[in-house]
């Protein structure tokens, strides 16, 4: 997979959270500010750094794992 096509498969997953910013922040453990979140899904973060990515990809692997224990509970 190539740079730009994990960046979009990111912004992808991001937009399709229903976290707010200061979660996908907590998530992250402080890695990146809330302004930097929401710069990224709006598609203005053009080049961010590779170790910003992988922390916002776990967060966003942490967040949705809660959303789906959520939603496997609110099921039963």
């Amino acid at each position: 997979m190539s740079i730009h096509a994990y960046i979009d498969d990111i912004r992808q997953r991001l937009i399709a959270c229903h976290a707010t910013n200061a979660m996908v922040v907590e998530a992250s453990g402080g890695v990146f500010s809330e302004s930097w979140v929401s710069k990224f899904r709006s598609g203005r973060m053009k080049n961010p750094r590779v170790e910003t990515l992988s922390a916002l990809d776990g967060a966003l692997s942490t967040l949705e794992c809660l959303e789906d224990m959520t939603e496997t509970a609110q099921a039963a």
